[in-house]
């Protein structure tokens, strides 16, 4: 059984890349896309993933959102391609001496890969990087096969007498494939996520684990999303 549910897993996950997907965007391309609609969001799928990080909350907030933003997408799965600000009307690719932090309204675009060999393009915008509340959203792409949004909240927290940050990272997914959504989708999700929380605490070398619900609870750590 399990050799046969590697392949279908690739198959549902390359079905779900459109033929808009699998090609390189230009420049006009990219200033083209536009989010997807998450007003039903509600009717989404929804998946939660929690972090627990040694070290003051301001110190990971700057970690995630002063760095390039190739920096926070290099690992293996997920690398960063290219990101397009619509204020500017410029393009950053993979590879060029500079390329800035993350800010609101910018449209970026990775390449995952998976198994080894299957790559699919994935495009999302920044939507908001709130140094207040300490949250950053960004929001899939319509030409994405998979539609949704993703919101990530940083929180302090003290365990022992140690100051902590914990992440909670909640992600909408939708996309015109059941089969893939409910079965296949939060695991490859999750490998994503793992990864791009490791390698931007990684630059700082910042220890982090992940965590589950039972565990926050049991700490006395759990924070409902319904709270913020």
């Amino acid at each position: 059984m399990k050799k046969l549910y590697m392949p279908l897993c690739i198959l549902l996950l390359v079905s779900c890349a459109s033929n808009r997907e699998t090609r390189s965007h230009s420049l006009v391309k990219i200033d083209e896309m536009v989010p997807c609609d998450t007003s039903e969001i509600e009717n989404f799928h929804k998946h939660i993933l929690y972090y627990l990080i040694d070290e003051e909350i301001e110190n990971v907030w700057a970690e995630y959102t002063s760095g390039s933003l190739d920096n926070s997408w290099d690992g293996p799965i997920a690398k960063f391609s290219s990101m397009y600000n619509p204020a500017s009307n410029k393009m950053y690719r993979a590879g060029d001496s500079y390329i800035p932090e993350v800010t609101t309204g910018q449209i970026i675009a990775l390449n995952l890969l998976y198994e080894g060999y299957i790559r699919i393009p994935v495009y999302f915008q920044i939507q908001r990087v709130d140094s207040e509340q300490k949250v950053i959203e960004f929001v899939y792409m319509e030409q994405n096969k998979s539609h949704g949004k993703q919101l990530i909240s940083f929180f302090p927290d003290t365990i022992e007498g140690e100051n902590f940050t914990l992440i909670r990272h909640e992600s909408w997914f939708q996309s015109d494939s059941a089969v893939r959504d409910s079965l296949f989708y939060s695991d490859y999700h999750t490998q994503t996520v793992d990864e791009f929380h490791q390698t931007a605490t990684g630059i700082n070398d910042y220890s982090i684990k992940p965590v589950t619900e039972k565990y926050l609870i049991r700490k006395g750590l759990f924070i409902s999303p319904v709270e913020r």
